[in-house]
């Protein structure tokens, strides 16, 4: 997934996640720029449309949720937060 989270300044990052049978999701949030230049794992979960993720080590780095839309189910658009994403904000992802 790739995707771009919007406050004042507009922030990018890769999110490689994986889903397993029980919808839970895991992988690593990689922002680009200096804030957060190393790999951040993350967990979260697929319920229906919604998905969900955080940093394993509670949130405070990166916490973001959507709602699944569009042709293929490829788009997200939701809200994110957390020290990495500039504080909080619009959040749009696509999934491959």
């Amino acid at each position: 997934m790739v995707g771009q989270h919007h406050v004042d300044i507009h922030t990018d990052f890769t999110a490689s996640l994986t889903e397993d049978n029980d919808a839970t999701l895991r992988g690593t949030v990689q922002f680009s720029g200096t804030t957060c230049p190393n790999a951040i794992s993350v967990t979260g979960s697929v319920t229906g449309i919604q998905v969900y993720f955080q940093d394993t080590q509670g949130g405070g780095l990166v916490n973001a949720g959507g709602t699944i839309s569009g042709s293929g189910a490829k788009d997200i658009g939701g809200f994110a937060g957390g020290s990495c994403s500039g504080g909080g904000g619009s959040l749009t992802m696509s999934r491959p």
